[in-house]
């Protein structure tokens, strides 16, 4: 057995909105979503407190070339793997507003949607990226760069196009992405992990500041000091981005009219 066969990765087509969000109620598929090749796969066991979804993307439609998809704010961010025959580059990205982001099909894609804090604990402090601008990775230096260069080689390493065997290929690169992530975050600090109960709580019931500083028996001003140490936003952010995905979800599953949401 290879070191990543225990590590399961399940394809799954997306459809529709409406399946993925019965599905996994954390994830909006994007509109532009509909338009091309895009999979997600079930988040193991091990990476669920560390990441919302994982996806991928592969280069199927030959008549299109290039596409934009809208992002919302959102307290997390993606890292993105680039894979095309020039090799394999890795981006991440945070958006703490709507933002588009092009997508040249050229290349296949693997996407890592983070939670909140997961991006500072896997790789550090020293990673700081401008908000809504894509930070290439693979030539800073940070927490685990080395054996985070080395899986991107290994990735390059597997063929990209030969399409006869495009989804075992696939398959043997989101392998060894989980086996890195599974990997090094238990090399980090978990202290953020105690914070996400939290978190899903504001998700859910959408939680004032206030209630948040009560739900953990803390000043505001206390709590907003560990919400920006391990999250690098504010309550009232958390807020207003949980009420944005909600209202999202209630315009793609609901009959209800804008203004009925808003």
């Amino acid at each position: 057995m290879s070191r990543c066969e225990r590590l399961a990765v399940n394809t799954q087509r997306v459809d529709n909105k409406n399946d993925i969000l019965a599905k996994r109620s954390n994830i909006i598929p994007a509109a532009s979503f509909d338009h091309v090749d895009i999979r997600f796969i079930t988040v193991t066991a091990e990476l669920q407190p560390y990441v919302q979804a994982i996806w991928y993307m592969t280069n199927e439609k030959p008549n299109l070339t290039e596409f934009t998809e809208k992002l919302y704010p959102d307290a997390g961010c993606s890292l993105t793997f680039r894979i095309s025959d020039n090799g394999c580059t890795a981006s991440m990205l945070q958006h703490r507003r709507v933002v588009s982001k092009h997508w040249r099909l050229d290349a296949n894609y693997i996407s890592v949607v983070l939670k909140p804090g997961a991006a500072k604990a896997l790789f550090g402090e020293t990673i700081e990226c401008e908000e809504c601008v894509p930070f290439s990775l693979r030539q800073q230096h940070f927490l685990h760069y080395d054996s985070f260069n080395h899986l991107c080689d290994m990735i390059a390493d597997i063929p990209f196009s030969e399409s006869t065997q495009l989804e075992n290929n696939v398959d043997r690169q989101l392998r060894e992405i989980q086996y890195w992530l599974v990997n090094t975050f238990a090399q980090t600090d978990n202290t953020s992990l105690s914070w996400l109960p939290l978190i899903q709580r504001v998700n859910q019931r959408l939680l004032s500041p206030q209630q948040m500083a009560d739900d953990a028996t803390m000043s505001r001003r206390t709590l907003e000091r560990y919400i920006r140490k391990y999250f690098d936003v504010t309550p009232h952010q958390l807020l207003q981005f949980s009420q944005i995905s909600t209202a999202r979800k209630l315009l793609i599953v609901s009959s209800n009219s804008l203004s009925d949401i808003a």
